[in-house]
């Protein structure tokens, strides 16, 4: 399972806003070959859906959940600035 914290799920809404997005699209979360990116795509069946504010901010596929495991999506800083991350919960 995915989880979200709350300063994921809203920076997810910042970068929403910023990108270029058509009616009814959220970011979801893909497959990249290191790791896991983010695109826009619209809702797909069996989506989990992370929201905030009441707003779909990101979709993940069951089978891009599946392939995570138990994991927590949060907010983290680096050197660089705030970064998404994925922590592995096991």
């Amino acid at each position: 399972m995915v989880t979200v914290t709350d300063s994921a799920s809203q920076a997810l809404a910042q970068m929403l806003e910023q990108a270029p997005t058509d009616e009814g699209q959220a970011l979801r979360l893909v497959p990249a070959e290191q790791g896991y990116q983010l695109d826009t795509d619209v809702q797909r069946e069996g989506d989990e859906i992370v929201e905030q504010q009441g707003q779909p901010v990101l979709f993940i596929s069951q089978e891009v959940s599946d392939s995570l495991g138990d994991v927590t999506i949060d907010l983290q800083s680096t050197d660089q600035g705030p970064r998404l991350a994925i922590v592995n919960n096991g």
